[in-house]
């Protein structure tokens, strides 16, 4: 476990600063970069390679393009190929988020069964 720390006092009296800068760096695992962090769990936690990974994955999701019908339902038109699929979502959110994101094939599955 690597973690750098470097602190500087400000000694200038003319400065608005009153605490110490102090900054915590820590080295991952591999040895491949140095990561800036703001307290010593979180350079920890770097440093020991306890951190989740936050690459999203991306396993085959569908493009989507949100409406709402004039009754107020949200839904969801999943484009498959040629294949347009409509599928009825609770909320605005959860629309706007099958737009944004993609519908997972698991999901579009069903809606299309449930067609």
């Amino acid at each position: 476990m690597t973690i750098i720390s470097r602190s500087a006092l400000i000694t200038d009296p003319s400065s608005t600063a009153l605490d110490p800068i102090t900054q915590l760096f820590a080295v991952t695992p591999d040895r491949s970069r140095y990561v800036a962090c703001h307290n010593f769990s979180t350079a920890q936690a770097y440093s020991t390679g306890r951190l989740p990974n936050k690459v999203p994955e991306v396993v085959g999701n569908y493009a989507a393009d949100a409406f709402v019908a004039p009754s107020g339902q949200y839904y969801v038109v999943i484009k498959a190929g040629v294949q347009r699929v409509r599928m009825d979502v609770a909320n605005a959110s959860t629309a706007l988020h099958y737009s944004r994101n993609g519908v997972s094939s698991e999901v579009a599955l069903d809606a299309y069964r449930n067609q």
